[in-house]
């Protein structure tokens, strides 16, 4: 049985970019990619085959939105279901959605470099740790993406993680100085 469906999004041209206008309460992940893909001219991917599949049945509820950045709408859905957007490859037109593997983890004391192995085993991460990184961190997180957690940690010890290479997200991460 067909029916019909209605525009959810209004396309407007301003000096900061595209803007819409959300008319939807709820509806797919997949429908309000696709609507965000036509209205900024970008081409919003999920990072695999499996995830593109769960966005079909992904439910997200939006606010009725006047006007606003489509980026700001991208990431209140993504927010929804834990999802975050990576923008490294927008200048080839191209947003890649992914899925932070959670990781658990108590620390007391540990050594830095040790607590950072840690995460990065869980979360099959790809690293380079630089010589200097050197610290101790004492944290316990349950069930918490990846990304926070090494932020958390490295943040506290006055270091960052870049990622090396380009838009792949198996590129290695290097971690050191800011």
């Amino acid at each position: 049985k067909l029916r019909r469906v209605e525009k959810i999004t209004e396309r407007r041209e301003s000096g900061d970019g595209q803007r819409v206008s959300i008319r939807a309460t709820e509806r797919s992940m997949q429908q309000i990619l696709d609507y965000l893909s036509a209205a900024a001219g970008k081409n919003i991917r999920a990072e695999n085959a499996a995830l593109e599949r769960e966005f079909r049945k992904l439910r997200v509820r939006l606010p009725e939105l006047e006007n606003v950045a489509w980026t700001t709408v991208l990431q209140l859905a993504c927010e929804q279901h834990g999802l975050r957007v990576d923008v490294r490859a927008e200048r080839e037109n191209v947003l890649l959605i992914w899925n932070p593997l959670r990781v658990s983890f108590t620390f007391r004391d540990a050594d830095l470099r040790d607590a950072i192995w840690s995460i990065a085993l869980q979360a099959q991460l790809n690293i380079v740790l630089d010589p200097e990184v050197e610290g101790q961190v004492t944290a316990s997180m349950t069930d918490v993406a990846w990304d926070v957690a090494l932020t958390s940690i490295l943040k506290a010890n006055g270091y960052v993680m870049v990622r090396e290479g380009p838009g792949s997200r198996a590129s290695p991460l290097r971690i050191g100085q800011p």
